[in-house]
């Protein structure tokens, strides 16, 4: 496996944990005493979601700078600032992207 492919699939793994993290941040806000004050801090977290959620952050900017670069080297400047400014689309583009 080319490393490229590596950066592509740690991306879309990533990308698709941190909605995940998301989705759970949200069903655990409503019944979780960590979450009396409206905020989940680093500190609060358990040594699992802290894993988590670093592995999230890391892996989703590794997709998007991934994406953001064969997007310009391909000569697609505007879908690269796209991306830049939307970095969601990143997943888009990392799923739909063709060797």
């Amino acid at each position: 496996m080319e490393l490229m492919n590596k950066f592509k699939i740690i991306g879309i793994s990533a990308l698709s944990l941190f909605f995940c993290l998301f989705a759970y941040f949200i069903a655990i806000s409503e019944s979780d005493p960590r979450m009396d004050d409206g905020d989940l801090t680093i500190f609060e977290m358990n040594i699992l979601e802290v894993l988590l959620f670093s592995y999230a952050m890391a892996g989703s900017m590794i997709g998007v700078f991934y994406s953001i670069g064969h997007a310009y080297r391909n000569g697609k400047k505007w879908v690269a600032v796209g991306i830049l400014m939307c970095w969601p689309a990143s997943i888009i583009y990392l799923i739909r992207r063709v060797n």
